[in-house]
């Protein structure tokens, strides 16, 4: 697995959620935090 780079476009926010209005599909997952640096075509293992 690869860490890509993706522009998103962001909506409304409610409580700790927030709304992706487009630059994700449904099938993505999405990096919330990494140890050390992380650039687009990392190498990452998913857990």
């Amino acid at each position: 697995d690869k860490a890509l780079l993706r522009w998103i476009r962001l909506g409304r926010a409610v409580g700790d959620s927030v709304t992706v209005l487009s630059g994700l599909n449904a099938e993505d997952r999405v990096i919330i935090s990494a140890e050390g640096k992380l650039y687009n075509g990392a190498k990452i293992q998913v857990q």
